[in-house]
């Protein structure tokens, strides 16, 4: 079961988040609504901007989240760790609903791929799945990174099924 879209969640909704985690629920994120805020908010006003887009209360509530660009709906970008970025920071957004770094790389890889019904072929490196992988040119999960820095991560190979198709010299 996938669920696109919950956008804005009442905080007296909060508590049943829950029921979606134990109906096996993965929730589709998408960060690149963020640079819009301005826009969402004139639309939707200030008292539910509040409660747009809870990241934190979905993972607290123990719902698998997956992080997606959207595109062609939102194409701000294709960089994963820029959407990871927004998702972290929220960019001017509730930042104590924000990701950490960790769940943002766990929502865009492993629950990406449970998402689309696809954890026992991809998402993750193990025997038997696809070697679909991207190199990075530094570490994510540094602690020394500071989550706005992310963005600043470049993709240098992408690998698809075990033969790069992408490479940055």
């Amino acid at each position: 079961l996938r669920i696109d879209g919950l956008d804005i969640v009442s905080e007296l909704d909060r508590p049943r988040l829950a029921l979606l985690a134990k109906a096996g629920a993965v929730v589709t994120l998408r960060p690149t609504l963020f640079p819009f805020r301005i826009f969402i908010a004139n639309a939707i006003g200030d008292d539910r901007m509040q409660q747009a887009m809870p990241y934190r209360s979905l993972v607290d509530a123990g719902v698998p989240v997956a992080l997606s660009s959207d595109w062609p709906m939102t194409a701000q970008t294709f960089q994963p760790t820029q959407v990871m970025e927004w998702a972290v920071t929220r960019t001017g957004q509730e930042s104590n609903q924000g990701l950490t770094v960790e769940q943002s790389l766990r929502a865009y890889t492993a629950d990406a791929a449970r998402a689309l019904g696809l954890e026992r072929e991809t998402g993750s490196i193990e025997v038997g799945k696809k070697a679909d992988l991207v190199v990075l040119d530094h570490d994510p999960l540094d602690p020394k990174l500071p989550p706005d820095a992310l963005s600043d991560i470049a993709v240098r190979f992408t690998v698809l099924q075990g033969s790069i198709v992408y490479e940055d010299r």
